[in-house]
């Protein structure tokens, strides 16, 4: 075939298949202008899935009338002038492409009105202006889009139905609502408003509008500024948590950004408190310097690559530790911690069966409470348990207890674990760590690929209380252990170890590893049987610990059962 230059129209609209892809692409980039422009409110209205109407208020500066014939123009822009302004690139939008794509596929009608000036109504037809008329508005512009993709038919037959166009722009104008909060927006569909936003600048109010008050409740703010750059926002605490990774909302400047290594960060974060296939709900804006950022990299500006990516994943994970691991800190005075193994008893007694102290402690032995006490002993902000009243133990393995709500029942493993992993960290933060020399070496016998591991791992392993020496070509010399583990599950640790540092890359990675690991191999196991002092003792410490809720590899440590379930289940009154 003969090579031809196609015709203006058609190579216009094949161009704005690159920009305008669906009704909520049209919002996305109408938005960015009237952010760019100042805008402080933004009400955004679309008819029949956006296909038929979408329009796009906004109190900004507006455009001056000489703009108007050549903002339709294909890579005419007011945010830079040469290649070399995109080091410097804040504003959101930047290409030119924009109200040329969407002029080239739809009928455009635009509204405009400077401080001071007279407003003005310009038609287009095509990226043409065709009519420009006075028009009384306030001071901002109307962007009003009407049958969008009605000379490209083509394009029609890829959509979803309205009501699934109408779900993608309601994702679009949450994600401006969360990474905007000083912004007010509106949104209706069909006529009827469907999101409301204050702009009052408070994130909370913003994750309101989007989720509701009472999962913010349950989440704790993250704040931090330190090279490469800064970043804010707010994270959920455990167990709340999601399916997938749809909640975890990442904007780098203000712009919501896809990005794995961001995100990768954020859920290596929550690697001990939050479940295996569990995701966070978190909105984090990080602010980068724009000449250590390029924008320049995706059609729809979804991606951007950083100068330094290794530093900032490096700020996320930071960041977001700290804020999880100290949202349950308080005030109150503790007791020196030990890393020193409970001596639980293995002492065979009835499955079920509590067995009585001599001396009651506070909050253990006492008699239930009213539910009116219920309430306010569960009023803990500050992330920790309340108090439980320990009932018994079931098939060895679940503690039954009773709280402010309700039923509980915990699981002695995960408890114990977390229990033991945040005594390794703390020990772990005052560089003070214990051993237990054994009375008797243990001798452990080694594959050609495990004495290799213990050689490459020695540094790590010594570091976490272990001291041992080659015994011969194929085993190894055990003389000392860390203090919370038990004699006799040293070697199965340290062969747990040796195969969990395999293939990580960074030593943070591991020592996160070797502590979640030694925790878990040190904890009671599930089938043995505790007596009430011993439960009780686990149980206080529970509380004590700065995320209850998680074993160190995320599953939970309790299940809830309330009052008010008990009673729907037996069919009391007032229950239905």
């Amino acid at each position: 075939m003969t090579i031809m230059v196609l015709e203006a129209g058609t190579a216009a609209k094949l161009a704005a298949g690159e920009v305008v892809e669906r009704p909520a692409s049209v919002v996305r980039e109408l938005v960015d202008n009237a952010l760019d422009a100042g805008a402080r409110s933004i009400t955004v209205s679309i008819a029949n899935g956006g296909l038929d109407v979408i329009r796009v208020v906004d109190d900004g500066s507006g455009l001056a009338r000489d703009d108007l014939p050549l903002c339709t123009a294909r890579h005419a822009t007011s945010k830079l002038r040469g290649i070399e302004d995109l080091a410097e690139i804040r504003s959101l939008g930047f290409r030119g492409e924009a109200l040329h794509a969407i002029s080239s596929v739809s009928r455009l009608r635009i509204r405009t009105c400077r401080v001071d000036e007279l407003g003005v109504e310009a038609q287009y037809d095509g990226p043409t202006l065709i009519r420009e008329t006075p028009s009384g508005c306030p001071v901002g512009t109307q962007m009003e889009v009407r049958d969008l993709f009605y000379n490209t038919p083509a394009r029609l037959r890829f959509l979803k139905g309205p009501s699934a166009e109408a779900s993608r722009v309601g994702h679009v104008l949450r994600l401006y609502v969360l990474g905007h909060p000083g912004v007010a927006f509106k949104l209706a569909i069909d006529g009827r408003e469907v999101l409301h936003s204050s702009g009052s600048g408070d994130l909370r109010e913003a994750i309101s509008a989007i989720y509701g008050w009472r999962l913010i409740e349950k989440m704790v703010p993250v704040s931090s500024r330190e090279e490469p750059g800064s970043l804010a926002g707010m994270l959920s605490m455990p167990p709340l948590s999601r399916a997938n990774r749809s909640d975890m909302h990442v904007f780098v400047n203000h712009r919501w950004v896809q990005s794995r290594s961001l995100l990768f960060a954020i859920q290596e974060a929550y690697n001990s408190i939050l479940m295996v296939g569990r995701f966070p709900i978190t909105v984090l804006d990080i602010r980068v310097p724009p000449d250590r950022l390029d924008v320049n990299v995706h059609p729809a500006k979804n991606e951007v690559r950083f100068a330094d990516e290794r530093g900032v994943s490096s700020l996320i994970g930071r960041s977001v530790r700290a804020a999880l691991h100290g949202a349950g800190e308080d005030d109150r005075s503790e007791q020196p911690i030990s890393v020193a193994q409970f001596a639980f008893s293995a002492a065979p007694t009835s499955v079920g069966r509590a067995v009585p102290d001599a001396v009651p402690e506070p909050g253990y032995g006492s008699p239930a409470r009213e539910p009116s006490e219920w309430r306010a002993s569960n009023e803990h902000d500050d992330g920790r348990l309340p108090p439980f009243r320990i009932l018994g133990q079931i098939a060895a393995t679940y503690i039954i207890a009773e709280g402010p709500q309700g039923m509980c029942l915990v699981d002695q493993h995960a408890a114990h674990e977390r229990v033991l992993l945040e005594r390794l960290q703390a020990s772990d933060a005052t560089g003070v760590r214990e051993s237990q020399v054994l009375l008797e070496p243990l001798v452990v016998p080694l594959s050609r690929a495990q004495a290799e591991h213990a050689t490459r791992w020695a540094e790590e392993i010594t570091a976490l209380g272990f001291t041992a020496e080659p015994f011969g070509t194929d085993a190894l010399l055990i003389r000392a252990v860390p203090a919370a583990v038990p004699a006799d599950r040293a070697a199965t640790l340290l062969a747990a170890l040796q195969e969990g540092l395999e293939g990580l890359d960074t030593a943070e990675q591991r020592h996160r590893v070797l502590l979640a690991t030694t925790a878990c191999h040190s904890a009671i196991r599930a089938g043995q049987v505790l007596d009430q002092t011993e439960m009780r003792r686990l149980i206080r410490d529970l509380e004590q610990t700065r995320v209850p809720t998680a074993c160190a590899h995320g599953r939970p440590t309790l299940l809830e059962i309330s009052r008010l379930d008990l009673e729907r289940e037996f069919g009391r009154k007032g229950a239905r």
